[in-house]
């Protein structure tokens, strides 16, 4: 099964909100660790770099330099800004742990766990935001 149809199936949401959750995280993803981390995931999950370019706009306004500056998954508060950012879009705290967990299960299916192991130790937050938010 797809990673969207994966993710869709188990947030009960719409594959487009699934496609543009998904960006939106995966654009933090990218802002937050180094591309050689990054490059085994992409690799392996090719349908996750077009999302990054329809994720959602900060702040209801360009993703650009304010996403950048706020959606830092090495943070705590970078989290909650990705946080407010998807439920101001309509994905609640459990389609987003739905989602979450279902990009961490593809990632590890597809990239292994050593890359997995890496980019979670590099993006915390990613735990974070598969698990209740607390």
């Amino acid at each position: 099964m797809s990673l969207i149809a994966q993710a869709a199936a188990a947030s009960g949401l719409a594959p487009a909100a699934v496609e543009q959750a998904l960006g939106t995280i995966f654009a933090a993803l990218k802002l937050s660790a180094a591309p050689s981390l990054l490059q085994p995931i992409e690799a392996a999950i090719p349908e996750l770099a077009p999302l990054a370019a329809r994720s959602l706009p900060a702040f209801g306004g360009r993703t650009g330099e304010i996403f950048t500056a706020i959606a830092d998954l090495t943070s705590e508060k970078g989290a909650r800004q990705l946080e407010r950012q998807l439920e101001g879009a309509g994905v609640s705290a459990t389609a987003r742990q739905a989602i979450m967990k279902a990009l961490i299960v593809q990632f590890r299916a597809r990239a292994g766990d050593a890359s997995v192991d890496a980019l979670l130790a590099a993006a915390p937050m990613l735990v974070r935001l598969s698990n209740d938010g607390a």
